[in-house]
């Protein structure tokens, strides 16, 4: 039976090198799978590994100093450990030295450990900046990946994780409406299916790659979810512990209606992330979708306890506490939302703060506080969460017309993700039977 082993997230001495310490954990992750000689275990998965891999790591004046070392914590013994002091230049095969070191510790051989990066030391710190910045959603960080994607590909254009990460970064910003520099708009999807397809070319069967993909896939054609659910399913049968796959395959069942099998992927993710606020507040957000609304909100205020500067979490958590009737709470939660946000389509979740306020009897603040955001919004290409959440605060006004106009300006009206959300929102369980809605819906009715 193989070894479960878990590689702990990297500490980083200086905070600068945050991005340092956490693309050498990635990577010395993705080594001892490739191995196929261990199960690996989720960083955050409490008792459930045979080994543990930790490190400290901080800079030299030449390089990095690398801190590592393999306990076992059944008998709370430390199997190995090593300072690896490298200079600059061989950075970019430490990750593949701490898994063959660990591996041998273990009493494992293995097939060499290939690299997933270019061994070009520059290439790599670019591609690990710009992986880093991939996981920040504001307009000025996913610039800065773009820029440091195309340096990557630009240096070594065989790099297929460069390609992946300038696609999945396009995707973000095509997804978030945000305007990025040198993507315009009208030709993104383009740009990343192009990156994405030389990602697929040089690393078929890479599962980063294949979740890249899988989420170009739905920008590609976002009314038809079987390639993506494909590439999901690949992904992790090649990697059992990938959370993005997991996640982004609970909502494409969401999105098709297997609800079953949308649980089943949350409680995945879940169990291998429980601690990460972005992780949780993406299972508090699937939890609400399928209206199990307790189980959003203690899914939320997790979210919100591990990052109270997440957008998304203090989102859910608003909505969570609003439909459960706890008006003050939900007020609490919107309000920071609203000064996290950065621009109309980051406020979508926090829309519903127009509900508190009509239920507290102020319905001019909510009549004023809809018209602000429906006059910073697109009413040309509004987003897939800015159509619905608008009308859903329009409804919560009593002005219908107003509402079934901003459904009726989204495009295309049968993606897949713009369904999930009218047939899931109870914001719109008030009007279900409306010809119109039921239109929207396609004659679902429901």
């Amino acid at each position: 039976m193989r070894p479960r082993v878990q590689v702990l997230n990297f500490t980083a001495t200086d905070s600068a090198d945050a991005y340092l310490a956490g693309g050498l954990a990635d990577d010395v992750r993705a080594a001892l799978l490739g191995s196929r000689a261990i199960v690996l275990v989720g960083p955050h998965a409490r008792g459930a590994a045979d080994y543990v891999v930790s490190a400290d790591v901080r800079r030299s004046q030449s390089g990095v100093v690398v801190a590592a070392r393999l306990e076992r914590p059944s008998s709370a013994s430390v199997l190995w450990t090593q300072q690896l002091r490298r200079p600059a230049r061989d950075i970019p095969g430490i990750a593949g030295e701490v898994a063959a070191q660990s591996l041998g510790a273990m009493g494992l051989r293995s097939a060499p450990l290939a690299a997933r990066t270019s061994a070009d030391p520059e290439v790599y710190d670019l591609y690990l900046r710009g992986r880093h910045l991939l996981g920040r959603r504001t307009e000025a960080a996913l610039a800065r990946a773009v820029a440091y994607f195309r340096q990557v590909i630009a240096r070594d254009s065989t790099s297929p994780l460069g390609w992946a990460g300038l696609a999945r970064t396009i995707e973000r910003a095509s997804r978030w409406r945000f305007r990025v520099s040198g993507l315009p708009p009208d030709s993104a999807v383009a740009l990343e299916l192009g990156a994405a397809e030389r990602a697929v070319e040089l690393a078929p069967h890479d599962p980063d790659v294949l979740v890249m993909r899988a989420m170009v896939a739905q920008d590609v054609d976002p009314t038809n979810r079987m390639g993506s659910i494909r590439a999901f399913r690949a992904a992790i049968a090649i990697d059992s512990t990938n959370i993005e796959a997991w996640k982004g395959l609970a909502f494409c069942y969401l999105e098709t209606s297997d609800l079953p099998s949308a649980r089943l992927a949350l409680q995945r993710a879940a169990a291998l992330d429980p601690e990460t606020g972005e992780t949780i507040a993406t299972v508090a957000t699937g939890w609400f979708l399928m209206r199990e609304i307790d189980s959003a909100a203690a899914w939320a205020e997790r979210a919100v306890a591990a990052d109270p500067t997440l957008l998304a979490a203090r989102g859910i958590a608003g909505q969570a506490a609003l439909w459960r009737g706890r008006l003050d709470e939900a007020e609490a939660h919107f309000t920071a939302a609203d000064r996290l946000g950065q621009g109309p389509s980051d406020r979508t979740g926090q829309y519903e703060l127009t509900r508190v306020f009509i239920a507290h009897g102020d319905t001019a603040r909510a009549r004023a506080y809809v018209a602000a955001a429906a006059a910073t919004a697109d009413t040309v290409d509004p987003s897939v969460h800015t159509a619905p959440a608008l009308a859903d605060a329009y409804f919560a006004i009593g002005d219908t017309a107003r509402a079934f106009w901003w459904l009726d300006r989204y495009h295309p009206r049968r993606d897949l993700h713009f369904l999930l959300h009218l047939r899931a929102e109870p914001a719109f369980d008030g009007i279900r039977q409306d010809p119109r809605f039921v239109a929207l819906l396609g004659g679902e009715g429901r």
